[in-house]
């Protein structure tokens, strides 16, 4: 679908940041949708949210991006998910961290697990830089962590992205312009 980003955006820190932020929270929220899923994943502790979660699909969290694609406001970007979902971010680093992820003794872990509870904690640690207007520092580190980070497939996290372009395709929605960097970013 080629690159969505301004020419000069993927040189601006504050852009990267938001279009990361945006991005993974898109993704680490989708990836909770399968807790609750018995072949997948589960944390008692948040069993209340079980069916909302089981009902959610690829799609409505492509709409959820769609809806803050040019957000700038971090509370405005996290809100939608958390009200989608029932879970802060921290719930959802906490439920990949200590949720069971491999329910049937296997040792591969498709769907949440450690690795994604590593994307969400740096994903906060993003959050809350960008927050205090760490620019310099923190924010830089993070994203840098971010290009790099895996999950439970071979491939950098951001890669995904791929698959946020397909879903808004079928929802006949397209990213407004120079709404990420992802591709940029390589």
């Amino acid at each position: 679908m080629g690159n969505m980003c301004d020419s000069g955006q993927s040189h601006n820190v504050e852009a990267q940041a938001l279009c990361f932020l945006r991005f993974f929270v898109y993704r680490e929220y989708r990836e909770i949708r399968y807790l609750g899923n018995p072949q997948f994943g589960r944390y008692d502790k948040f069993s209340a949210c079980y069916s909302d979660l089981f009902e959610l699909s690829r799609a409505a969290f492509a709409s959820l991006w769609h809806s803050v694609a040019s957000e700038k406001d971090i509370p405005s970007i996290l809100k939608p998910f958390e009200l989608r979902t029932g879970l802060t971010l921290e719930d959802v680093e906490e439920a990949f961290r200590h949720g069971e992820w491999s329910p049937f003794g296997s040792a591969m872990v498709n769907y949440g697990g450690p690795k994604h509870a590593d994307i969400v904690s740096s994903t906060i640690r993003l959050r809350n830089a960008m927050a205090t207007a760490s620019w310099t520092d923190v924010v830089p580190q993070e994203l840098a962590a971010l290009k790099k980070i895996q999950h439970n497939r071979p491939r950098p996290a951001r890669l995904d992205y791929s698959s946020l372009l397909e879903d808004l395709k079928s929802l006949k929605l397209q990213a407004p312009p120079g709404t990420c960097c992802l591709l940029d970013s390589r």
